[in-house]
């Protein structure tokens, strides 16, 4: 499916990594500053803004400059080998825009996260399986 050619080692890291869709709706939203960050799955700070990707419930009290209209899902990637494979997100998000999927990726230290419009959710979990990711345990948020 896509355009260049995984390492062997690549692939394998793939075969190896499980994908899980989290439960609930998210919204991506741009906040003054963050009141409660042990609500949010994600919290970005940058020198121009504060970014929150969170359930809808969990946004009470928070002041919220900016609200994406456009209602997300996530599926959580647990690589088997993180920071060492060239090409994974290039690879899985080749998949994505292949299916006509428009999809936000964010990483944490071991995880990636990739977010899809809600009306794209079931789609895109039968393209990460054909990305080559197995359908992994429960998700938790930590």
């Amino acid at each position: 499916m896509p355009q260049f050619d995984l390492s062997t080692s690549t692939a394998e890291v793939i075969a190896a990594s499980t994908y899980r869709r989290m439960p609930g709706v998210y919204r991506y939203v741009r906040v003054r500053e963050v009141r409660h960050p042990e609500r949010h799955l994600l919290v970005t700070r940058d020198e121009r803004e504060v970014t929150v990707v969170t359930l809808s419930e969990h946004l009470i009290d928070e002041p919220v400059i900016e609200t994406s209209a456009r209602s997300w899902v996530l599926f959580v990637v647990d690589c088997a080998k993180p920071f060492f494979c060239v090409g994974f997100i290039a690879h899985t998000t080749a998949y994505f825009a292949k299916a006509g999927i428009d999809v936000l990726v964010v990483s944490t230290f071991s995880r990636d996260y990739f977010m899809v419009q809600r009306e794209h959710a079931d789609l895109a979990e039968q393209v990460l399986q054909d990305a080559g990711f197995a359908v992994g345990k429960e998700a938790r948020v930590a």
